[in-house]
């Protein structure tokens, strides 16, 4: 403590314990707490530590997909969302899901153009070497759709082709019967990568966000 911010900063400089934390390169986290007390001193308390492997991004805080975003980002899966962001909550779009697999599986490049409505796109070589390594064909006829949001029956069949899962004669869920991605589901299902949405469900129409998608890929990498 002291009289003012001065003579503050001072006294942990001349201090030799206290000057060795602020000083040490070991510490790459600090915090401080500071305050007035009654007869006029200015307190502060400062903390030091070093935290190896720090986050790298702070929008996914207590998210437990938090785990699995690491991870791919440690893998240079995923960059983000930019300034730091995952943005975990966003829809993941069909472009996104192409980068992630591309990524992933460390796919080869493709000189070839299969789709008409991506020219231009940010991410068309990733859905180009995804539509080559035979994990796409498409929204229609000749396209792609990159900016729509992924269903999670969408995703199941990307996954299913991506990592060459085998089929199942089980049925898991009750709400996808019926659908054009029901035995691609149950494949992800036999394969330990779903447990479904709750109570029997896996939801196959329902938008996947990003920190969603981060789980799937974890555990379809066997990571």
């Amino acid at each position: 403590y002291a009289s003012n911010c001065e003579r503050l900063h001072r006294a942990f400089m001349e201090s030799p314990g206290h000057k060795a934390n602020l000083l040490n390169p070991a510490f790459n986290k600090m915090t401080i707490g500071v305050g007035y007390s009654s007869g006029g001193r200015l307190w502060a308390t400062e903390i030091f530590y070093a935290y190896a492997g720090l986050p790298p991004f702070w929008d996914d805080d207590g998210s437990p997909h938090e785990p699995n975003i690491i991870k791919i980002a440690e893998a240079g899966i995923t960059g983000g969302c930019g300034d730091g962001r995952f943005c975990p909550n966003a829809s993941l779009t069909r472009a996104q899901m192409a980068v992630f697999l591309s990524r992933a599986l460390g796919l080869p490049g493709s000189g070839t153009d299969y789709f008409t409505d991506d020219n231009g796109h940010q991410f068309e070589a990733e859905i180009n070497t995804i539509a080559h390594a035979g994990i796409t064909s498409g929204c229609d006829v000749g396209r792609f759709c990159p900016d729509a949001s992924l269903t999670r029956g969408q995703m199941a069949s990307f996954l299913k082709r991506a990592f060459n899962l085998a089929a199942t004669s089980a049925d898991y869920f009750s709400d996808d019967n019926g659908s054009v991605y029901e035995a691609d589901i149950n494949a992800l299902a036999a394969a330990g990568i779903t447990s479904g949405c709750g109570a029997g469900r896996f939801c196959p129409h329902g938008a996947l966000n990003r920190a969603e998608m981060a789980t799937f890929l974890v555990r379809a990498l066997g990571w």
